[in-house]
Parts: C-alpha cells; sequence; structure tokens
C-alpha cells in the first residue's frame, strides 16, 4: 500500500528512455547504446533486483558530516526505528532488516553501489559515473535536510500535546511508515485521527521525497527538481504554517469561558 513510484515515467522521459525510442523509431543507429529498465538493474537476465540507498532511501552507517547525520537519525527516528526518545533501535528495525528495505551496513551499500558502477560504465566513463552518482547522494542529504526540519516541526507538536498520539503509533511522534498497512477492519477508525499535518508529512516522504531522489538517479532533472524537491519545499513551507496555526488554535480552545 501507499503512493505510486513512477519509475518507467522518470526513465522514459529521461536521456535514456528518448535514446531507446529514438532507435525504436529508426532516428539512432541499431547498435546504438540506449539501456532499458532491465540493463541497469537485471543485468545478465538475474532477478535480483537491488539499489544501494533501498526503497526507504536512508542507510547506516551514518555520514561523517554532523548536519547529514543528525538528518538521517531523525528521519530513522520518524520511520520508527529507532527510539525517538533514547535513540536505541526498536524492534521495526528487523522487520526493515528482514525485508532488505534499506542498507545497514557499509558492505551491503558498497555491493549495489559498486554493481551500478560497472553498469553505467558500458556506455560512460568511470570517473563520469561516479561523479554522476556521488551528485545524487548529494541531493539525497539535501532533500534530507528539509525532510528532518519537517519531520522536527510535526514532532515538537506531538510533545506539545496539541497533536494526540494514534492508537497504532509505536510513539509519541510522528511515523512515516502508517500508510503502509491497512488495518485491515478499522482502516477508517485509524486514519480519521491521522492529523492533516501528518498526512503532509507523509507524503513529503514517500512521494516527494522518493521522485527527488530517484528522478536524479534516473538522470531525470524534471522528475527530481519539480516532482520532487520542489514538492518538498511546498511540503515543508505548508507544515510550518500549520504548525503555526495549530498552536494559535490550540490556545484559543484551552482557555477557560470568561465567568459572567
Amino acid at each position: 500500500m501507499g503512493y505510486d513510484h513512477p519509475q518507467w515515467e522518470m526513465w522514459s522521459s529521461s536521456k535514456h528512455g528518448a535514446r531507446w525510442f529514438a532507435k525504436q523509431n529508426g532516428s539512432l543507429p541499431a547498435d546504438a547504446p540506449a539501456p532499458v529498465c532491465q540493463t541497469c538493474h537485471l543485468p545478465d537476465g538475474t532477478h535480483h533486483n537491488e539499489t544501494a540507498w533501498g526503497f526507504l532511501g536512508v542507510r547506516l552507517p551514518l555520514p561523517d558530516n554532523k548536519q547529514a547525520a543528525d538528518d538521517r537519525v531523525t528521519i530513522l527516528k520518524a520511520l520508527g526505528v529507532l527510539d525517538p526518545k533514547t535513540g536505541n533501535p526498536t524492534p521495526i528495525l528487523d522487520a526493515v532488516k528482514a525485508v532488505r528495505m534499506a542498507k545497514l551496513d557499509q558492505e551491503s551499500w558498497q555491493k549495489e553501489r559498486d554493481k551500478m558502477l560497472k553498469v553505467c560504465q558500458q556506455c560512460h566513463s568511470a570517473s563520469y559515473v561516479k561523479e554522476q552518482l556521488d551528485m545524487g547522494d548529494a541531493v539525497m542529504m539535501k532533500a534530507d535536510r528539509l525532510m528532518a526540519e519537517a519531520i522536527t516541526t510535526v514532532a515538537a507538536l506531538y510533545e506539545e500535546g496539541i497533536i494526540k498520539k494514534p492508537a497504532n503509533y509505536p510513539a509519541n511522534y510522528p511515523f512515516l511508515l502508517t500508510f503502509m498497512h491497512t488495518n485491515g477492519e478499522n482502516w477508517d477508525k485509524d486514519l480519521d485521527k491521522l492529523s492533516y499535518i501528518d498526512q503532509v508529512l507523509v507524503q513529503m516522504y514517500m512521494k516527494h521525497r522518493m521522485r527527488a531522489y530517484q528522478g536524479f538517479f534516473h538522470v531525470n532533472p524534471d522528475y527530481a527538481y519539480w516532482y520532487g524537491w520542489n514538492e518538498m519545499t511546498k511540503d515543508l513551507g505548508e507544515i510550518k504554517e500549520l504548525a503555526k496555526t495549530m498552536r494559535a488554535t490550540h490556545k484559543k480552545t484551552d482557555k477557560k469561558p470568561a465567568k459572567k
């Protein structure tokens, strides 16, 4: 369950996709390089498809840059992987590990990155490939700065008691995996208790952040910036304004009625 992740659209409207379609209609020679999804993700006919950053776009160990490390910890807390108060791993970490949704050690991450470096060097120089993938890592770091600021903003509302913790949340803290299940017969009751600002936050992570980093790694600036980064900045702006309004409204409703 969750948001659609339009990787095919990212590829088809990228330079790689444009070359493939041009090749199909005869505008490029038959032997012109034009990678498709299988070229990069299913090389040599294998069906073992993983990427360095994984589905959630987070990994361990933490980066050396302190701000980037702090931002990733904030995101890991909002994913329920780390306890918001202690920073210790939670049982959700085991679930994430079991389905390989994130790379949790340098060796696992490097293994997938090396595979992609090798694939891309079929058409590009080693230095160009490394530069492009390093740029993708940098884009993720910048996107995480926005994401962490948004999470912190919403987390403060939980701490202040303005947002009440939903029963299915693992902690009194935003939970980004809340849409990753149906809640069975109680789905309408649970979602009815989810605040609007939480819904904007989940959309920012599951939809727009994913478009930002997946769009960049698919060499598609349109998706990376307009459907990803630009939407993240809008989400953050909306979250900050909603927080202001919620605080102002909460203070008014908390006031006792004046005695006659």
